[in-house]
């Protein structure tokens, strides 16, 4: 029989499972195994150079590359490594030193990937989602059109891999059989293009200073969510500053959190939290704005990534 894990077990160094400073100790060390496993997530990926796009003296006896990334990483971060453990491997050395860093962009199954998106969301965007085995069970694997399919007619099947684009039509007679890949373990597979690039979906360049401006831009507006100000982040000094963004080039947990967690403070719980007065958002609340907690948070930033050509549904 499957046991159920005692109170004790998520206690802090208080060594109490009742109130106090052993829930605060608990409550901070979970927070801090929390934010160790979601820095700690990486992608195992699978990068293929365009075929077509091959000059005739390239050398097609190197056929992949394979990276694990962290989940917190640009594709821009990896571009360097991929061109030279890769790319001037497959090419002649003339065609490599000519070939420049803006020609080139990743897509999968066809669609660019965002230069300015960390590899953990273009991965759940573009793979996962796309996934079907790797859902939580439901009830059904049957995708039914969205009118009533008549009972006694004729109806067929239709067997795919992939779940059809939201805006696909489909027919009231078809039933659509989801079927999951052969091996969802497999690394994802994306195709590195050395030439033409869309640049009116790539509106962000893979410079990596670019990708620091919008990581940078992104903390300050959880940092706004948050607090209702941006006086966290910019009170930061500029080496702090630079530090969390080199926690993000390095995969450093510790470095990232070291300036991180002057922004995201671990919670504080029990009699000995800090009073209010001291754990107070700097910006004043009025009319039915909601008091915030021990540290200072009012609400909590969420970023909503919509499919492509979706529709955004009002707020009710």
């Amino acid at each position: 029989m499957r046991q159920t894990p005692s109170n004790s077990s998520f206690t802090g160094s208080g060594g109490s499972g009742g109130t106090g400073a052993g829930d605060a100790g608990g409550a901070g060390a979970l927070a801090a195994v929390f934010r160790t496993l979601v820095f700690g997530g990486n992608v195992p990926i699978q990068v293929v150079l365009a075929e077509d796009e091959l000059p005739a003296q390239a050398d097609r006896s190197i056929e992949v590359h394979y990276v694990q990334a962290p989940r917190t990483a640009y594709l821009p971060l990896l571009l360097p490594q991929i061109r030279k453990y890769f790319v001037n491997l497959v090419l002649d050395d003339n065609t490599a030193a000519s070939l420049r860093d803006q020609d080139l962009c990743f897509k999968a199954d066809g669609v660019p990937l965002k230069w300015h998106w960390p590899v953990g969301l273009l991965y759940d965007y573009h793979y996962l989602a796309n996934q079907p085995s790797l859902y939580p069970p439901r009830s059904s694997t049957l995708l039914r059109p969205a009118r009533v399919l008549q009972r006694n007619s004729p109806r067929t099947f239709r067997i795919l891999t992939h779940r059809p684009p939201s805006n696909t039509l489909l027919s009231t007679l078809d039933t659509y059989l989801v079927l999951p890949p052969a091996d969802p373990t497999q690394p994802w597979k994306i195709t590195l293009h050395l030439r033409d690039p869309p640049s009116d979906v790539l509106v962000v360049s893979n410079k990596i200073e670019d990708a620091r401006v919008g990581f940078m831009a992104m903390v300050k507006e959880a940092d706004y969510v948050r607090s209702g100000n941006t006086k966290r982040v910019m009170n930061l000094r500029k080496e702090q500053q630079d530090g969390l963004w080199e926690g993000v080039v390095q995969n450093g947990f510790d470095k990232y959190w070291s300036v991180g967690s002057r922004l995201v403070p671990l919670p504080s719980l029990g009699p000995n939290f800090a009073s209010p007065a001291t754990t107070r958002s700097p910006t004043p609340l009025s009319g039915n704005e909601r008091a915030p907690d021990s540290n200072g948070v009012r609400s909590m930033p969420v970023k909503v990534y919509l499919p492509e050509g979706a529709q955004p549904l009002p707020l009710l």
